[in-house]
């Protein structure tokens, strides 16, 4: 049998990107990723006026048992990690 040379594949810079992006999500369920542009508007504007509507963290909370402020300060600072995080990846993929 004839020795076929296997060539190295490389990820593309898209594909180390995506890679980067389920590590980042990692330990989230579709859903709640889905969801954490709402927890963030809430999250904003409940930190700017106490009294503005927030259904979705009104509902997380129904279930968690946390404090609304606890929960707001949580999401405000998991969000700026991640944006963090995120940037990083696309820097890295930009410069590749």
């Amino acid at each position: 049998m004839p020795v076929t040379r296997l060539k190295t594949i490389l990820p593309t810079p898209k594909a180390q990107l995506e890679a980067e992006g389920i590590g980042i999500q990692g330990g989230y369920a579709q859903i709640e990723v889905d969801s954490f542009k709402v927890q963030l508007e809430e999250a904003l504007a409940y930190h700017a006026n106490g009294l503005s509507p927030t259904p979705l963290i009104d509902a997380i909370l129904s279930e968690s048992g946390e404090t609304k402020p606890d929960l707001v300060a949580r999401i405000l600072y998991k969000s700026a990690v991640f944006k963090v995080a995120v940037g990083k990846a696309i820097g890295r993929k930009r410069k590749n």
